[in-house]
């Protein structure tokens, strides 16, 4: 039987919602088997909760859906969630602080349950390791947040994350591709640890001197099957959250895209992302040198925009490879005649 991890992950942070971020959080520890009763019917049941801001909390820290504190260094903070459960069985949960991290193509996620941590998710201290909820009750969690004493003014970003403890569940059964030693094929159940999490997120600004600015690094472009992309390299390079719009123009052969608008989720400070940008359906990049130019700001009607332009080249498609066939015949060797001598009579 093999087993296979899952982590389904919902994150929320800043105006954009990030989409749900699916991982793997590694090797899966053994666990007795589960009968299949049991394993349909945790399948089918999918835990259902909520994790909100508690609303008796100052309206300015909780305004956007999740916690955003000003803290100078060395200060705390109390924060208060409410955990409700939705569902019709009883909901098990565990509760612990992570660290955001950055998204390859932009946005925020948030490190799996028990990886190192090295910022906020050291600052943030629950109450209670795990809660268990009743059908249709809540639950108050509260947090402290210490921020360390000597930090840097900027915005840090961590999360209250509460997760379901893993649910088994099996895949249909499939052949593998070795045969037994019958030569009939050997049948693999694959079982899934399937983690609910929701996470909230916290919003740490120290106050000081704030700079939100961001870099171009670079354009590439490539024609793929199910369309032609150019992919805009970014670098938030400076201490605040980022988020913003660009516009890229291409100019080639036989083509002229002109400020092509495209959206930019939240950069980490210091992050940097690879953001694809879809270009019309109808655009067939042809093998030559396209002249590219992107420009992306945050608040355009005050920032300076950022800027980068440059030669991107579209090479020739390499020609298909044909494979050479060498048959070998096996041909059947006769060993030479030899003559047998002959016995004399005496």
């Amino acid at each position: 039987m093999c087993r296979v991890s899952t982590l389904v992950l919902l994150t929320c942070l800043g105006p954009a919602v990030v989409p749900p971020v699916f991982g793997r959080p590694g090797a899966a520890q053994a666990q007795p088997a589960v009968p299949a009763t049991a394993r349909s019917a945790a399948a089918a049941e999918q835990p259902r909760f909520a994790v909100q801001a508690q609303r008796a909390q100052t309206s300015s820290e909780i305004a956007r859906g999740y916690f955003t504190l000003t803290l100078r260094p060395g200060a705390n903070s109390v924060v208060r969630v409410m955990v409700r459960n939705d569902g019709t069985s009883i909901l098990s949960l565990l509760d612990y602080a992570e660290d955001a991290i950055p998204i390859t193509m932009g946005g925020v996620g948030f490190a799996i349950r028990g990886a190192h941590r090295v910022q906020v998710g050291t600052w943030i201290t629950l109450n209670t390791a795990a809660v268990v909820i009743l059908p249709g009750g809540s639950r108050n969690v509260t947090a402290t947040v210490h921020v360390p004493k000597g930090l840097a003014p900027g915005q840090y970003v961590g999360g209250l994350a509460f997760e379901v403890k893993p649910v088994q569940a099996a895949a249909p059964a499939g052949s593998a591709t070795a045969p037994k030693k019958s030569g009939a094929p050997r049948t693999v159940t694959f079982m899934f640890d399937v983690h609910y999490r929701q996470v909230i997120a916290v919003v740490i600004t120290v106050p000081g001197s704030q700079n939100s600015s961001v870099r171009v690094d670079g354009t590439t472009l490539e024609e793929n099957t199910w369309g032609s992309i150019a992919t805009v390299a970014l670098h938030n390079t400076g201490n605040m959250l980022w988020q913003g719009t660009g516009t890229v123009s291409v100019v080639g052969p036989g083509l002229v895209i002109d400020a092509l608008a495209f959206a930019i989720n939240t950069l980490l400070p210091g992050a940097t992302a690879r953001v694809a940008v879809a270009l019309p359906a109808a655009v067939l990049l042809q093998p030559g040198a396209y002249r590219v130019r992107v420009s992306v700001c945050g608040t355009c009607l005050t920032d300076p925009p950022a800027t980068w332009q440059g030669s991107v080249r579209i090479g020739a498609p390499d020609p298909p490879r044909s494979t050479a066939t060498v048959l070998r015949l096996a041909q059947r060797v006769h060993p030479t005649a030899t003559a047998t001598p002959k016995r004399t009579k005496r």
